[in-house]
């Protein structure tokens, strides 16, 4: 297992530990359990085929946490990116 994999495997048992309903951007050929799975490609495990640069098929507000390993890097409108999953998130309670 090299550095990336345990890295990842450290942020997921952390992320796995809450049940919130979770969003994971870009998953690729490493969908997460108990996380909604987007990806532009149709790979197993892949919930939903759409490109994250353009808005989701997704009702606001629908999530608690918001992932991404590294499909951040890959997106060219990054603050558009950053706008939509603001809007995916749930309202924080009021303290």
């Amino acid at each position: 297992m090299n550095h990336t994999q345990r890295k990842h495997k450290i942020v997921v048992r952390r992320m796995t530990q809450e049940k919130e309903v979770k969003l994971q951007l870009g998953s690729g050929r490493m969908p997460l359990e108990d996380f909604v799975n987007p990806d532009l490609v149709p790979l197993p495990g892949t919930d939903i085929v759409a490109d994250i640069e353009r808005p989701l098929p997704i009702k606001d507000g629908s999530f608690d946490l918001v992932y991404s390993g590294h499909a951040l890097v890959h997106v060219g409108n990054t603050l558009g990116l950053i706008s939509e999953i603001h809007q995916l998130c749930d309202e924080l309670p009021d303290s």
